[in-house]
C-alpha cells in the first residue's frame, strides 16, 4: 500500500480500518492533504470498504465533512461502503445539525465497523447504533 503521512491504514477482515497519524489531520491546514490520501485509498489502493476511526478527533470542520461525504458518494458509485467510527458524541452533533447523520453509518468502535461491512446482506442488514448526543 501506498506511504501516507496523515493517514495510518491497517487491513482488517478485508476492511481498510483508517486512523490519523495526527492529531491535526482533520484541521484547515491539513484537510486537503487527508482528503489527498483517503482519495488515494479508494483511487489507487483499489479499497471499497473503508472504516474511518474518529476516536482521536478533537474537532469537524465543515470542510472535514465535506472530505467524508465526497468519500462516502465515491464509495457509493463503486458499490464499497464507509463506516464512521469511534466518534465523540459531541461531535456526532455536528453530523445531526447538518442533516448528515442518516447520509453516513455510525459505529461504536471498530469491531462494529467491521462486523457491519462484512455483514452478507451490507451494512444496512445490521446498521451500528448512531452515538448519543450530549
Amino acid at each position: 500500500m501506498t506511504d501516507y503521512e496523515h493517514l495510518t491504514i491497517r487491513l482488517q477482515q478485508g476492511v481498510a480500518v483508517v486512523t490519523f497519524a495526527q492529531p491535526n489531520a482533520l484541521d484547515a491546514y491539513h484537510i486537503n492533504d487527508t482528503a489527498a490520501e483517503l482519495n488515494r485509498l479508494v483511487d489507487k489502493d483499489g479499497q471499497r470498504r473503508i472504516a474511518v476511526d474518529l476516536s482521536s478527533a478533537v474537532m469537524l470542520s465543515s470542510q472535514s465533512l465535506g472530505v467524508f461525504l465526497s468519500l462516502q458518494k465515491k464509495l457509493a458509485a463503486l458499490h464499497g461502503q464507509l463506516a464512521l467510527c469511534g466518534i465523540d458524541p459531541r461531535l456526532y452533533r455536528v453530523f445531526k445539525v447538518t442533516k448528515l447523520d442518516n447520509v453516513f453509518l455510525f459505529c461504536s468502535d471498530i469491531a462494529s465497523a467491521l462486523e457491519a461491512l462484512n455483514a452478507e446482506d451490507g451494512p444496512d442488514s445490521d446498521p451500528c447504533d448512531p452515538p448519543p448526543t450530549t
